[in-house]
């Protein structure tokens, strides 16, 4: 598992009949971890067809969204991210956001964007990242977020577009607001309908929730 590297198993089991989805997992004595690019699987040396998994995440448990194990589904999508940053924005001192992408067939699990190399979302910056999802359908809304970090104390987000790799279809959320505990409604997560022929397909509303507990205790 050394970086830029392809490890071939063979692993004799029962049929699984067709192939839907794998679990990897590092082992606690596997070491710091690493970036899982995918798994393609064969059934056998001379089979022409591959079931490739995506993954394109980190197992470790410091870097990413810190998770050692992973569900890969066998139909994804991988997609390049771009987030627009406001150029009134805080500075982020190299902290992280994540973005949920939601589908008629379900939503993704929360992606880490992060580069290790550059420090994000700066003010006035656009970054591009690269993640890859299960097969969710039609896209219709986003959220994004990031960690409550003392030093991260404001973030204008102007807009995240992003790009289906395989068809090469974009999809625009315009955002134009502040996820901050100083400013705007003090949130730090929101969500964006995609724009279709210049407008939002879905209204962005508040909903006012009450809880209320129970006498028995």
């Amino acid at each position: 598992f050394l970086q830029g590297q392809m490890d071939l198993f063979a692993v004799e089991a029962v049929s699984l009949d067709r192939l839907k989805k794998v679990v990897i997992a590092l082992q606690e004595e596997s070491g710091d971890g690493m970036f899982l690019d995918k798994v393609v699987i064969k059934e056998s040396p001379e089979s022409d067809r591959d079931h490739v998994f995506l993954c394109n995440q980190w197992l470790h448990k410091d870097k990413g969204d810190g998770q050692t194990e992973r569900e890969l589904s066998l139909d994804g999508e991988d997609w390049k991210v771009w987030v627009t940053t406001a150029s009134d924005s805080k500075s982020a001192h190299g902290s992280q956001a994540a973005l949920v992408i939601y589908g008629e067939k379900g939503k993704s699990t929360d992606l880490v964007l992060t580069n290790e190399d550059t420090k994000c979302f700066e003010p006035g910056a656009t970054d591009e990242f690269q993640v890859s999802t299960a097969d969710l359908g039609g896209i219709y809304k986003v959220r994004v977020g990031y960690g409550d970090e003392e030093k991260w104390e404001g973030w204008h987000l102007q807009q995240v577009k992003l790009q289906a790799l395989s068809s090469g279809e974009e999809f625009l959320f315009k955002c134009d607001r502040w996820l901050s505990r100083t400013d705007d409604d003090y949130d730090i997560v929101r969500e964006m309908s995609v724009i279709k022929d210049s407008h939002s397909i879905l209204p962005v509303l508040q909903y006012y929730v009450s809880v209320y507990t129970g006498d028995h205790w």
